[in-house]
């Protein structure tokens, strides 16, 4: 067997085997399932690659599984460890819930044992072997805010008010406009006075003559 392969079997007492083999690694997990609540415990081990499914026989004290594989060190991925069997075929007790690989003597016992007493495998059910999470595509970023457009500036125009009360009259706002246009006339008037080309003094705009020095204004 070249791709991952998965069997689980019923062992009664609510409690289910499940195995499974990736390359060399085979894992065994024991699983009790009840009402509102589920318990696992697995375990891996070296055992090589499936030649064919994994038999699975009941024992007096839990069951045994015998693994026919390309190769068989004996060797564990979990707490377990065993020697190497220098056999094809790979044993492995599964007791109150602990699995453990059996070597040498012991592995010799549990197969004289199957072959006397023609023990019958617990039937198998093939199932989906377990698939690799697939990791979480990462969120995109967030795209920023549009900036807010500015305030436009606020205007105030106040109208012109008026008030009268019997021959009384009050304005404001454009009563005051005359009296900025005569300051107007008054300085344009002021800075139109003319000097005397002769002794600098100050001349009326009508005078043809300097008052002071005589001469002639042109």
């Amino acid at each position: 067997m070249t791709e991952a392969a998965a069997y689980q079997c019923d062992l009664g007492s609510n409690q289910w085997l499940h195995l499974s083999n990736d390359g060399s690694i085979t894992t065994v997990a024991v699983s009790s399932r009840g009402p509102g609540q589920q318990q696992q415990s697995s375990q891996g081990f070296v055992t090589g690659e499936w030649r064919g499914s994994p038999q699975v026989y009941r024992l007096a004290q839990g069951v045994l599984v015998v693994i026919a594989a390309a190769q068989s060190t004996g060797q564990s991925t979990g707490q377990s460890t065993g020697q190497s069997t220098g056999q094809s075929t790979a044993y492995l007790q599964i007791q109150a819930g602990q699995s453990q690989m059996l070597s040498g003597q012991a592995a010799e016992q549990m197969h004289q044992f199957i072959q006397s007493n023609n023990s019958q495998a617990v039937p198998m059910q093939p199932v989906a072997p377990p698939t690799a999470t697939t990791p979480m595509t990462p969120m995109a970023p967030m795209t920023p805010m549009t900036p807010m457009a500015p305030m436009t500036p606020m205007g105030m125009n106040l109208n012109p008010m008026s008030m009268a009360m019997g021959n009384m009259a009050m304005s404001m706002g454009s009563a005051a406009a005359p009296s900025v246009a005569k300051d107007s006339a008054a300085e344009t008037a002021h800075s139109a006075k003319r000097f005397c080309t002769q002794c600098g003094s100050a001349v009326e705009p009508g005078d043809k003559f300097c008052g002071n020095c005589g001469d002639r204004l042109t």
